[in-house]
């Protein structure tokens, strides 16, 4: 794989000859010409304007991208070589770094890959280690010089909470309480006020079940009466 033979061609000319100076002899043929060949120094000027826009737009165009890709060849080519002498001794270097990698991690790579997991292991323990050791002098040394300032914060919430304001809440929480539970108790109970004064039984079935039931009961009873005796012995034995 050689790039000197795609360098050489690109570093030939595109056009034969120079569109410039040929542009530039047609110009002056057409200067020459008598006025009575106008038509043909129309045309001759015409083409010779159309070769220097070519030369401008299209021509100059392309040798600026020749020039990249010349710049861009030659970049390639010392890449690839590798600091070797050529790109196939290069080539060949490189399979053999391969091979030997390879040839490598088949006999060595277990104990490679197990060297390199506790290397990456200890390596961590120790960040994470020092990292907590740095929180613990952090808070030890800087965070903990604000405790009598949050001791001082707390008592005076404790203070202002519990001592003063939960009284004053606990005595407004009963109002509101007994608001909502007294006063419809106090609803309810003039409502069954009129039921209890009542004394007439409550008619119906049950009731007069119970009565006829009483009046039954009091009808089977038997009734004793005394021997009334009009002689005047029982008399005198009623008055001895």
């Amino acid at each position: 794989f050689n790039l000197t033979v795609y360098t050489s061609v690109l570093n030939e000319k595109i056009t034969s000859i120079d569109l410039m100076a040929l542009a530039k002899a047609i110009t002056e043929t057409a200067n020459k010409l008598p006025p009575s060949q106008i038509k043909i120094k129309n045309s001759l000027m015409f083409q010779a304007q159309y070769l220097e826009v070519h030369q401008q737009n299209q021509v100059t165009t392309m040798l600026r991208l020749v020039q990249e890709l010349t710049d861009n060849a030659n970049n390639l080519t010392e890449h690839l070589r590798f600091n070797e002498p050529s790109l196939k001794l290069a080539v060949e270097k490189m399979l053999r770094q391969v091979e030997k990698a390879q040839d490598l991690l088949n006999t060595q790579g277990p104990q490679i890959i197990s060297k390199i997991a506790s290397d990456f292991a200890s390596e961590f323990t120790v960040h994470i280690t020092d990292y907590m050791n740095r929180v613990v002098q952090q808070t030890e040394h800087n965070v903990g010089k604000c405790w009598p300032v949050s001791q001082v914060y707390n008592a005076t919430v404790t203070t202002a909470c519990n001592k003063i304001l939960d009284p004053y809440n606990g005595f407004w929480a009963s109002v509101g309480f007994i608001l909502v539970l007294f006063i419809p108790s106090i609803i309810l109970s003039v409502k069954l006020a009129a039921l209890y004064q009542k004394s007439d039984p409550y008619p119906g079935p049950l009731v007069e079940a119970v009565n006829e039931k009483r009046k039954k009961k009091q009808q089977q009873q038997p009734r004793y009466h005394e021997p009334y005796d009009s002689s005047g012995a029982g008399v005198a034995a009623a008055a001895g």
